[in-house]
């Protein structure tokens, strides 16, 4: 409900999300905050009959009257399902509950503006209670058989082998323009993302997670929007990301993801220019990744290890329309 539209960003701007971007990257833009209107709000709601799941969310946002620019918006949800099913029998342990909030408040005129978001995002999900495999005879049978070899009533219960995730997002932003055709944009964001999974297990442990992660990433951003003419315009700047990795003690498992820290300075920039007929762009990025990893081998000892890589990534290409009904596009990475 908070996503006001999504857009596809291909060529020469990619450089500024990394080189891994370089094929495309997807953003999904929410809507600007109110300035000017009064209060608002609206209320969803819905259902489904497979799983008989729900789903209610709703938004309230408004401005002040007597600070022209402020603008504030509140929203959260929820959703639920029980078991989903098939036409002929019940998938055990696929339901799933989930709950979320956002809330934001800002100030927006043509010189500077600053936005303060924060949103919140839990989900708890079974997994299909027939798919947990022992063995390849428990496979082989799992396959062979006509229906899953799990089949209980339905209900709204989430059992064993299943899935816990929450996160927390901090995000901080402003801007200023110097000049009509020359802008600063500073961000800063924090998320904190919590996982845990459940495994079956013998005993009374399948209550304990077998995986229990907690991972925070830190980013800081600033770029510069420039426009020399009305043909030549770009975006230079730099960001630099914090990442944390770390396994909470008392699953009794060795750890798939080992515990590291990752650290990644980037440097980027990007120009367009452009015709009535044609356009050509250009981008390029360099990146420095630095890894501390450590982990514990199968002798039970710990193991670390540094990594450090640095990268450069580029992109030009263009486009001419060559008639009426034909663009032609092209784009080199």
């Amino acid at each position: 409900d908070v996503a006001k539209e999504i857009i596809v960003i291909k060529g020469a701007g990619t450089v500024k999300y990394g080189g891994d971007a370089m094929a495309g990257i997807i953003l999904v833009i929410p809507a600007p905050l109110p300035i000017s209107q009064e209060f608002s709000g609206k209320i969803n709601s819905g259902f489904s009959t497979n799983g008989l799941g729900y789903r209610l969310s709703s938004t309230f946002q408004g401005g002040f009257k007597k600070i022209d620019g402020l603008g504030w918006r509140l929203s959260g949800g929820t959703k639920q399902s029980g078991d989903f099913h098939s036409p002929t029998y019940n998938l055990s342990n696929t339901g799933f509950k989930e709950y979320n909030s956002t809330g934001a408040i800002g100030y927006k005129k043509f010189k500077f503006g600053a936005e303060l978001d924060y949103s919140f995002f839990q989900r708890e999900n079974g997994i299909l209670r027939a798919s947990h495999i022992g063995n390849v005879t428990d496979l082989l049978l799992a396959v062979d058989a006509e229906k899953p070899l799990i089949v209980e009533d339905f209900t709204y219960k989430i059992n064993s082998p299943s899935q816990q995730s929450n996160h927390h997002i901090l995000k901080t932003s402003a801007y200023y323009r110097f000049k009509d055709d020359l802008k600063l944009n500073i961000q800063y964001a924090f998320q904190n993302n919590k996982r845990k999974e459940f495994d079956i297990r013998r005993g009374d442990r399948s209550s304990i997670p077998s995986l229990n992660l907690s991972y925070n990433t830190q980013n800081i951003e600033a770029n510069i929007e420039h426009k020399i003419n009305d043909e030549i315009s770009g975006t230079a700047g730099t960001s630099f990301i914090y990442q944390n990795n770390s396994n909470i003690a008392g699953t009794g498992i060795r750890p798939l993801i080992p515990n590291f820290d990752a650290t990644t300075f980037a440097l980027f920039l990007f120009e367009k220019f452009l015709k009535p007929n044609y356009e050509l762009e250009a981008g390029i990025r360099y990146e420095n990744n630095h890894f501390e990893v450590a982990k514990y081998n199968t002798q039970k000892q710990l193991i670390k290890s540094k990594f450090t890589f640095n990268n450069f990534s580029g992109t030009i290409g263009g486009q001419t329309l060559i008639k009426k009904a034909i663009l032609l596009k092209t784009n080199f990475g």
